[in-house]
């Protein structure tokens, strides 16, 4: 299951740049509303198909 979240998180999250995210809590932040964008997605997609 790791190696699941790990691909998505590679796929859906840019690489860190340091000159996009000069601090590494600039990266924690985008990585974390990434996340739980990805997240709600996926959980929106999966109640579409649940109630149909």
């Amino acid at each position: 299951m790791n190696c699941l979240f790990e691909m998505l998180f590679l796929a859906w999250c840019k690489q860190y740049d340091p000159q996009t995210f000069p601090q590494a809590k600039d990266y924690g932040l985008y990585t974390f509303r990434e996340g739980l964008q990805l997240g709600l997605c996926l959980m929106s997609a999966g109640l579409g198909a649940w109630t149909d």
